[in-house]
Order: C-alpha cells, then structure tokens, then sequence
C-alpha cells in the first residue's frame, strides 16, 4: 500500500515543478538570476543551521534552476555551475548591500 502513495505524491510534486517552470518561462532573465541567488544562498544558509527547505521550495528552486541552466547557458550544466562559482562572491556582496545581483 505504501508504494502506490509515495508514486503520487511524486507525481504531484512532478506536476508542480513542471507548472512553476511554465510560469518561469515568463519571468525576465534578472528576475531568473535574482531568485536562483536567493535560492542558491537560502539553501546554503539552510544547510549552515542543520536545516532543510521545504518540499515546495526545493521544487520551485530545482524549476529556477533549469529554466536558467536552459535559458542562459543552453541546458549545459558545467557552463552553469562555472557561472556560479565565478559570480558567487560578487553575487554574495550585492546581496548583502541590498543591491540586485546584476548578469555578468
């Protein structure tokens, strides 16, 4: 009995991602980047304090997370990962001085 609960509720956080990457698809490419630092940077501090995001945070930041890896770096992985650990910093500093994170 357990299995068939645990397909749907899989099933259900598939249909929520997949919606909340339609919707991504609307969102400009600053906005994109802007929450994809949130995102990235919650999760880190998240992790720091021995805790662990919400289901449906960790399904809307894994949907940002595609739509940017599709968008901006044509669904290459590497090319994003390589993107953050060089934007990491200055992304941490404008964060932490109120400022938007700006596209490098």
């Amino acid at each position: 009995m357990r299995i068939p609960i645990v397909g749907l509720a899989l099933g259900a956080l598939s249909a929520a991602c997949l919606a909340q990457e339609i919707e991504l698809q609307r969102v400009s490419d600053s906005s994109l980047q802007q929450n994809y630092w949130s995102c990235l940077f919650d999760d880190e501090a998240g992790n720091a304090a021995g805790r662990r995001m919400d289901e449906n945070i960790l399904a809307f930041c894994a949907a940002v997370s595609r739509q940017l890896q599709d968008r901006s770096f044509g669904g290459d992985f590497g090319r994003l990962h390589e993107w953050t650990q060089a934007n990491r910093a200055r992304a941490r500093a404008e964060r932490m001085m109120g400022a938007p994170p700006r596209s490098r």
